[in-house]
């Protein structure tokens, strides 16, 4: 599972996708995914499933491309779309969040496409819906911490 500073190296140094196995997994943020692409954040925005769908299929592999809806695009052209994140998702460590339990998949007799297709909606739904009904009942979304997104 690729994330945040390795995509960082990746986009700086293209050679290293001649790397990549069938087994990789990458979770871009749009900044990320830019970097990786060359294109514009507003160009990657209008097409995010298309954008996945294309980079996974260039280099085949998983690509996870978050946002507000999170496209899962797996390289054998299946397509998730996760929409059941929500503003506390945006936040330093959420990534990290979700990054640890993909990984932690095959501990769990989960393959590629199950590990990544259907785990962001569980880190989507959080883990403490008293919580979130809290937050929306008060009207307003804040921070949440990392352990109360799984």
């Amino acid at each position: 599972v690729v994330d945040a500073d390795a995509l960082n190296m990746i986009a700086a140094h293209p050679y290293m996708c001649g790397y990549f196995t069938e087994n990789i997994i990458i979770t871009p943020h749009l900044g990320e995914m830019a970097r990786l692409t060359g294109k514009s954040i507003s160009r990657i925005r209008q097409d995010v499933p298309g954008t996945a769908a294309e980079y996974a299929a260039n280099y085949g592999i998983t690509c996870v491309l978050k946002d507000a809806a999170t496209a899962v695009a797996l390289r054998d052209g299946r397509m998730y779309i996760n929409t059941s994140g929500n503003s506390t998702m945006a936040k330093a460590g959420s990534g990290d969040v979700l990054t640890g339990i993909i990984a932690a998949g095959p501990g769990n007799g989960r393959d590629g496409g199950n590990r990544s297709g259907g785990l962001p909606s569980r880190s989507g739904r959080g883990r403490v819906p008293e919580g979130k009904r809290k937050l929306r009942d008060a009207g307003r979304r804040t921070g949440g911490l990392c352990r109360e997104i799984v």
